[in-house]
């Protein structure tokens, strides 16, 4: 690694998931939004360590944020913007990547969990569970209180992701 700033771990588990996803989703346009919530939820599994703070999309890292220019900076990963489908996200280079075993399989349950999930759906499980960990909300008051963070979605649409997503 070039920079003793950024952690050789921290980019080789972004690089990870990206890949990942374009395995089980190439059709799939990995965009910065859905990066932040899906690597949110792979870290409530206690893997990766970046930091976040609840933000207008829901749970959301500056770190992974700073990782993510880092990998493209370094020609690892490209990050398109495009009009009418946001950031496109992509791997450039074929980085030799050895996370553990246990790492790997529970970050591949995740993303087969969520990798359908639009960016606003995403978004809307990511913040739950940000409220849930963070604020100690129960189940039953957790629409309510996502509604009041993400007052564009109904209760109903958000109880109905929720609930698909076996949050609730």
């Amino acid at each position: 690694m070039t920079n003793n700033i950024y952690s050789e771990e921290k980019l080789n588990l972004l690089l990870e998931i990206i890949k990942d996803i374009n395995k089980v989703n190439p059709e799939k346009i990995i965009g910065k939004t859905f990066i932040q919530k899906i690597i949110f939820l792979i870290g409530r599994e206690n893997i990766g360590d970046f930091p976040f703070t609840l933000y207008h999309y829901g749970p959301y890292s500056d770190e992974l944020s700073d990782y993510l220019s880092f990998a493209e900076m370094l020609n690892y990963a490209k990050v398109e913007w495009n009009e009418y489908q946001g950031y496109s996200i992509s791997i450039l280079n074929k980085k030799d990547i050895k996370l553990p075993y246990a790492e790997t399989s529970k970050i591949e349950e995740i993303i087969n969990k969520y990798h359908d999930l639009s960016a606003n759906d995403i978004s809307l499980v990511a913040t739950a569970y940000y409220l849930k960990d963070e604020y100690k909300i129960p189940d039953e008051k957790i629409v309510e209180e996502v509604k009041k963070v993400k007052p564009k979605f109904s209760e109903d649409y958000i109880k109905k992701i929720l609930w698909e997503c076996e949050v609730v």
